[in-house]
C-alpha cells in the first residue's frame, strides 16, 4: 500500500462528554435468589448468626419481592453486622437500600442502623461512616414501614479500592432487628480522561496515521490502540503511555504500518488501577491503486477466479454478476477468508458481463467487465 489513495474517510468527532463510555460499576442484591444464609456466605457476604432470610409468610414480611434479609442486636449494648462482598469504590459511589425497624423487645426497642465503609478483609475493619439512621422522627429515620435511603460514600479514604459496605444495628432498651432489601451501590464518577477528538488518515507511505487529543487526564496509565475488520473481533496494535494526571491538553499519535483496506479503530483507556474504558470506534477506508482482487475467467471450467492483491480483504464478501443492462444474474457469498477462490460463471445471453465484489458493509471492492467465452 505504498501508493495509497483515499476514497472514503469517515471521522467521528468525540465531544468532551461522550468520547469515552460512562462507567457504572453496580453491585445489587435483592435476595430473591438467596435460599439461605449459606448462599449469602458463598456469594462473599460476611454475616453473623442472627441473620435470616424472611419469606412472604414471615412476620414482618419482606420489604419487596419474595425475600428480604433480617438481623438484629441481642441487647442495647451489643451490635450485629452484615457486610457486603468486596466492591470497587470510587469517589462519588452511592449506596441505596430499603430498610424497616422491627421493635421486638419488651421495652419496644428502637434500633439504630449505622452504615459503614469497611475493609475487604474476612474480618472487616471500619474505615469511614456513611450514615447513621435512628428510629424516630427525622429525614433519615427508620420506621415500621419501608423507607428508601440513598447516601454518597464520603471522600475520606483512598480511591479507588475494594471495600465492603457494613450495615450495623444496635438496639435500645431491648432486642431490636432491622430488615434490609434492594441494596445497590453505583459508581457514577467523572471519567478519568476527557477525550476531545479521535481521527485518522493514510500517510504518503501507505500507513494509517491515528491522532487523538485529550483536554484533561486523571491517573491515566495508557491508551491501547485496537483494530477490527468487522466491529466484533478486536486486536491490539500497540500501547501509548498516558499523561498520568494533568489538567493540560495532550495530543497522541499512533501509526498502523499494515492497515486494512477497511479498518475500524478504537482506544482502550487504562487507569493506574487497571480499570479501563473504550472510545467510540472510527472507520477508516483506503484503497490501493491496484485493485484488491485480480479477476480471470477459466473458459474450460466455466469458472471465474479471484486472487487477492494483497491479502487484506475482510470476509465475507459477495460476488455479483450483472448483465450490461444492469440485470442481476447471480450472487455468491464467500464466507471464509481465501487468497484464491473461484465462482461458477452464470448463464447469460450476452457473454459480456459485469462482475462486482462487495464486502459486509456494502463497500465495492472491485468492478470489472469479463467475457464469458468458451
Amino acid at each position: 500500500m505504498s501508493n495509497s489513495l483515499v476514497y472514503a474517510l469517515i471521522l467521528f468527532a468525540l465531544n468532551t462528554l461522550t468520547g469515552l463510555s460512562a462507567r457504572a460499576q453496580v453491585f445489587s442484591e435483592n435476595f430473591e435468589n438467596v435460599a439461605n444464609t449459606a448462599a449469602l456466605t458463598n456469594k462473599g457476604w460476611v454475616i453473623s448468626s442472627t441473620v435470616s432470610i424472611i419469606a412472604p409468610a414471615s412476620s414482618p414480611p419482606p420489604i419487596s419481592g419474595t425475600a428480604s434479609i433480617q438481623y438484629g442486636s441481642v441487647s442495647n449494648t451489643s451490635s450485629d453486622q452484615i457486610n457486603t462482598p468486596a466492591i470497587t469504590i470510587r469517589s462519588g459511589t452511592t449506596v441505596s437500600f430499603k430498610a424497616t425497624a422491627n421493635n421486638t423487645g419488651g421495652n419496644k426497642a428502637s434500633p439504630t442502623l449505622t452504615v459503614y465503609l469497611a475493609t475487604s478483609a474476612v474480618s472487616p475493619t471500619v474505615v469511614a461512616t456513611i450514615a447513621v439512621i435512628r428510629t424516630g422522627p427525622g429525614s433519615t429515620s427508620l420506621g415500621s414501614t419501608a423507607n428508601s435511603f440513598n447516601f454518597v460514600v464520603p471522600n475520606t479514604v483512598s480511591y479507588p479500592a475494594n471495600y465492603r459496605i457494613q450495615f450495623s444495628v444496635v438496639g435500645s432498651g431491648g432486642n431490636g432487628t432491622v430488615t434490609l432489601d434492594d441494596i445497590v451501590t453505583t459508581n457514577t464518577t467523572v471519567l478519568p480522561v476527557t477525550l476531545v477528538s479521535f481521527s485518522g488518515q493514510p500517510d504518503p507511505e501507505g500507513n494509517m496515521l491515528l491522532n487523538w487529543k485529550t483536554s484533561s487526564e486523571a491517573s491515566n496509565r495508557a491508551f491501547v490502540v485496537e483494530r477490527s475488520h468487522d466491529l466484533q473481533q478486536w486486536h491490539m496494535l500497540g500501547e501509548i503511555p498516558g499523561a498520568g494526571t494533568s489538567g493540560q491538553s495532550h495530543t497522541y499519535q499512533f501509526i498502523d504500518t499494515q492497515p486494512l483496506r477497511t479498518g475500524y479503530y478504537r482506544l482502550k483507556q487504562i487507569d493506574d488501577n487497571g480499570m479501563f474504558t473504550y472510545s467510540k470506534p472510527i472507520v477508516l477506508i483506503s484503497r490501493t491503486k491496484t485493485d484488491p482482487l485480480s479477476i480471470s475467467y477459466k473458459a474450460n471450467q466455466r469458472e471465474v477466479a479471484f486472487q487477492q492483491n494483497p491479502d487484506d480483504i475482510a470476509f465475507p464478501v459477495a460476488v455479483q454478476f450483472y448483465s450490461l443492462s444492469g440485470h442481476l444474474l447471480s450472487t455468491d457469498l464467500v464466507a471464509q477468508p481465501a487468497s484464491l477462490f473461484t465462482i461458477a460463471a452464470p448463464s447469460a445471453r450476452n457473454p459480456l458481463v459485469i462482475v462486482r465484489v462487495v464486502d459486509a458493509v456494502q463497500q465495492v471492492l472491485v468492478t470489472k467487465r469479463i467475457l464469458l467465452t468458451d
